[in-house]
């Protein structure tokens, strides 16, 4: 049995980094500082920051980066679409899932400023499906429309924030032309 490299294996199976960097991706062509799970907070220290950078990281430094949508995914069951296994006669692979992201908005402490930008990032989520799918990593990868799973505000002004919670529910799916990368 031969196990592919891992790096073709991630840039299919790795849905929550594909979905959450498209995602973010999309927000920052519309010019919002939008971050994936994967951001971790900077350390203050120049060195040490431009190290973690190195190795991929990218950093968010909670007071600077206002107003931000902070992205966050949970891959759920599978859909039952089946192919034939590229690379093992008799094997099926899954090739959808069900997959629902968590939209942190973080502002200053002003409520006109917050819900300014929660309704442009609605906007912008409810606008996505078209080019979404064209922006990278989703070249492999195809994301069905948004459905909104509900709004929690939460004002929290002695932090100097407004956060709000948006979900997000839709269905990842890996393309055909992508198994091919299983096979090398």
């Amino acid at each position: 049995m031969s196990i592919p490299a891992t790096n073709n294996i991630a840039a299919i199976y790795d849905l929550e980094r594909v979905g959450e960097v498209a995602l973010s991706n999309y927000f920052k062509l519309a010019g919002i500082n939008a971050f994936t799970s994967q951001a971790i907070p900077g350390t203050g220290d120049a060195e040490a920051d431009a190290a973690l950078v190195a190795q991929g990281y990218t950093l968010l430094d909670f007071q600077r980066d206002r107003p931000r949508v902070e992205i966050f995914s949970t891959i759920g069951g599978g859909k039952g679409r089946f192919i034939p296994h590229p690379q093992f006669s008799g094997v099926e692979c899954e090739t959808q899932w069900d997959i629902q992201f968590q939209l942190f908005l973080v502002t200053e402490p002003d409520m006109r400023t917050h819900a300014a930008f929660r309704t442009l990032v609605r906007y912008l989520v409810h606008s996505a499906r078209g080019t979404i799918n064209a922006l990278d990593p989703l070249t492999r990868h195809y994301l069905s429309t948004f459905v909104d799973g509900g709004t929690s505000p939460v004002e929290k002004p002695e932090e100097g924030t407004f956060q709000t919670r948006i979900i997000l529910g839709s269905t990842i799916s890996v393309q055909s032309d992508a198994w091919q990368l299983l096979t090398t």
